[in-house]
């Protein structure tokens, strides 16, 4: 840049101060140089000279002041005209995109919802990325039209659940007859050396084995009654009812004991279920926990939370696959009810 743009004030200033000179002196000489007949006289007015100078001391104040740079908006859309606009390329394409005007530069994912939450698109992986670190993607949060900047806010947590393992507890019983108001109840179950026998009467609880489980968890019903059997003849039979799980608002399970039940031995048999779950999000990744079958829970799991919105409402081995089995999580809210079916196969 040259002195004179760098100092044009200076320049200006000097400039008019130089032509005033010119003037005055014209004035008193004449045009040889000498004293001029037209001298003025000493009260001559020269208000037209301080005008000039005030006008350009205005001048020189105003541009110290410094430039309001006013947005230019297009389309609603504020433009800056001293730095170039950035320019993508879409998913599959070498043309440059506008991010206002251009196509979506990611699939699925409209550019309007990148420049709302002030997200960089620029990478490759943004919608595989995780904003706010809650453990779901951006397009996961695009699709759950939550807000990929606030952890508070995240879609539905069931998206993230995994089952690793099914655990079953077999119990098996079988009965006979002792007097006219009791039975004889044998009782194996998973549980090494767990095999024992109990005379039970009729409408009491059984087992009763204090500081093991089962304790006073069955209740025989009052008497006997006829059914046809899993061989498909009719039989004696006594209905049990078991007291456990004992999850508020959840119903007590009943079972039939019959006199020659299907398994080897004539033994009947009922199952406690608990599935081992790991939630990929909300920071619980990496650390699993058991829920058992009818349980209600929290997400993110709360092993102290009672009656949470999540509810395991069904653990059962697919036909055919006795090692494999369909878990079905249920989520109550207000207004609603989303459910997940997961394939788990049984703990080794």
């Amino acid at each position: 840049m040259s002195w004179l743009k760098e100092n044009y004030e200076k320049a200006a200033l000097g400039g008019a101060a130089a032509i005033l000179v010119g003037v005055v002196a014209t004035s008193f000489l004449g045009e040889d140089g000498g004293p001029s007949a037209k001298a003025l006289p000493a009260d001559i007015d020269n208000s037209p000279g301080e005008e000039l100078l005030a006008e350009m001391a205005a001048v020189l104040e105003a541009r110290e002041k410094s430039a309001e740079i006013r947005p230019k908006l297009i389309d609603g859309r504020e433009v800056d005209l001293f730095v170039g606009q950035p320019l993508y390329m879409a998913d599959g394409s070498l043309d440059p995109v506008d991010i206002y005007e251009g196509p979506n530069v990611h699939k699925g994912i409209t550019n309007k919802w990148w420049r709302e939450h002030s997200i960089d698109l620029s990478f490759a992986n943004a919608p595989e990325r995780d904003q706010d670190k809650d453990g779901f993607t951006n397009r996961e949060e695009f699709d759950a039209q939550t807000d990929p900047t606030d952890k508070a806010s995240y879609p539905s947590p069931l998206v993230k659940i995994v089952g690793e393992s099914v655990d079953v507890f077999k119990m098996q019983m079988r009965w006979s007859s002792f007097d006219e108001s009791s039975i004889t109840i044998y009782y194996q179950d998973t549980k090494p050396t767990r095999t024992f026998s109990e005379r039970v009467k009729h409408g009491a609880s059984f087992f009763v084995k204090e500081g093991m489980d089962p304790n006073n968890r069955f209740v025989l019903a009052s008497g006997s009654a006829k059914k046809a059997g899993p061989n498909g003849r009719e039989q004696d039979t006594y209905e049990v009812e078991d007291t456990t799980p004992r999850f508020k608002g959840t119903a007590k399970q009943n079972f039939t004991l019959f006199r020659s039940g299907p398994k080897t031995g004539g033994f009947n048999e009922i199952q406690d279920r608990s599935v081992t779950l790991t939630l990929h999000a909300l920071g619980q990744e990496g650390s699993s926990f058991v829920v058992k079958e009818l349980e209600k829970f929290s997400l993110p799991y709360d092993p102290k939370a009672k009656n949470g919105p999540y509810q395991v409402t069904k653990i059962e081995p697919i036909v055919g696959q006795a090692d494999v089995f369909t878990v079905e999580i249920v989520w109550r809210f207000d207004g609603g009810l989303e459910a997940k079916t997961l394939i788990v196969h049984k703990k080794k």
